[in-house]
């Protein structure tokens, strides 16, 4: 069990990235360490001593947000580039090409998380924790529709670190630790790649690095993002503000059994009409609400919502679907005997078979709220049980 709370922060990258459409290997995966990829020359050769790169920035700086109310990670996207002339020798990496083998250097760029990116750029990674704990990276590919790709773990892994993934508070830690990620999409509608990012205490007992990057299950994923997410503002709650998730407004259940006679028949119609059971139920419900997200990140690392006139939209600004469901139950005792006695029944549910939408696609996409949704918004991903009957039998004795 965890000692303390974890962080979990996220990032988006790569948002407005287009990317020609083309055949992918199905082995494929967005972020790739080409130092995994890159083909080895066979001869050994004797590398010079690696000096610690330099950086420089490529874009504006964004205003510094006050972070003496909480914990916030620290993640710092630098992009690689071919090196010219000009660029400060100290300030190089020197790669091996995947196809050539041979070393090419690069000088890497600070860019920010909204920059685009193109397919085949080499991406590495600066994080520095605020606490000492044990972080995991997390990578999703998003598309233009607002689904996402399966989650994978890009750290830690067996060739980075020799999977160890400990980190120290304040320490920055590069990520490829002597290569670089490389944007190799997998889907021609590819729009950005979704960071998540994983401080923990103690380390995650359903976690097992590979040699590679490391397939997750998505219950899992989610779970953890339910388990260790925060406000959209954790500086300012009320922006948080909205209806709860248990806001039914109405909630009406009516039941109800009708029951002949029990006793002892008389003659050949008591027989008939004697030791009958009707019961049923009625359920209607009003709709739940539901959160509308855009399928991006806020820099304090839970799921953004549209936003409109520079303001994001109240939680759970969606309505769902109502509910409604009619039951009902027939059976009738046969005694045969003082003591023991057969019931037979029949069961009916849903007798109007009735839609009832459980749960939909809440992710609007990038589009201008209310009016540009992504096709696949408010469409149903589960839906209650439909009409159907059931035949028993009871014996009581």
């Amino acid at each position: 069990m965890l000692k303390r709370p974890s962080i979990l922060a996220l990032a988006m990258i790569g948002a407005f990235l287009s990317v020609p459409a083309r055949p992918q290997d199905e082995a494929s995966r967005q972020l790739w360490d080409s130092q995994f990829l890159k083909k080895r020359a066979g001869a050994k050769t004797t590398a010079p001593p690696r000096k610690n790169p330099g950086y420089k920035r490529a874009t504006p700086k964004n205003d510094v947000i006050d972070e003496n109310t909480g914990e916030v990670v620290g993640v710092t996207i630098w992009r690689l580039r071919q090196s010219r002339e000009a660029d400060n020798k100290e300030a190089r990496l020197l790669l091996q090409d995947d196809a050539s083998g041979e070393g090419t250097e690069f000088t890497p760029e600070r860019v920010e998380a909204e920059s685009a990116f193109t397919a085949g750029d080499r991406v590495r990674l600066s994080i520095e924790s605020p606490r000492d704990g044990y972080l995991y990276v997390i990578d999703r590919e998003q598309y233009a529709d607002g689904t996402s790709s399966d989650p994978y773990l890009i750290f830690p892994t067996l060739r980075n670190r020799n999977g160890g993934n400990a980190v120290k508070a304040g320490k920055v830690i590069e990520l490829p630790a002597r290569s670089a990620f490389r944007l190799k999409p997998m889907r021609a509608d590819y729009s950005g790649e979704l960071l998540t990012l994983i401080v923990t205490s103690q380390p995650l007992p359903d976690v097992k690095p590979g040699t590679s990057v490391l397939k997750l299950e998505r219950e899992l994923v989610d779970k953890w993002e339910q388990q260790w997410r925060s406000p959209i503002d954790r500086f300012d709650l009320s922006k948080d503000w909205g209806r709860s998730d248990n806001d039914q407004r109405h909630r009406l259940v009516v039941s109800g059994t009708v029951q002949s006679s029990t006793s002892a028949p008389a003659n050949f119609w008591d027989s008939l009409s004697h030791h009958w059971q009707l019961s049923g139920m009625l359920q209607a419900y009003s709709a739940l609400p539901f959160n509308i997200t855009s399928g991006v990140t806020t820099i304090q690392g839970t799921a953004g919502r549209p936003i409109v006139n520079g303001e994001f939209i109240e939680r759970n600004a969606g309505e769902g679907s109502d509910f409604f469901s009619l039951g009902l139950r027939v059976s009738r005792t046969f005694h045969l005997t003082d003591r023991v006695g057969l019931e037979a029944l029949a069961e009916a549910f849903n007798i109007t078979d009735r839609v009832n939408v459980v749960t939909r696609n809440t992710n609007f996409g990038p589009g201008a709220y209310p009016d540009n949704p992504s096709p696949t918004f408010g469409q149903p991903t589960a839906i209650g049980e439909p009409r159907s009957f059931q035949l028993g039998a009871r014996l009581r004795f």
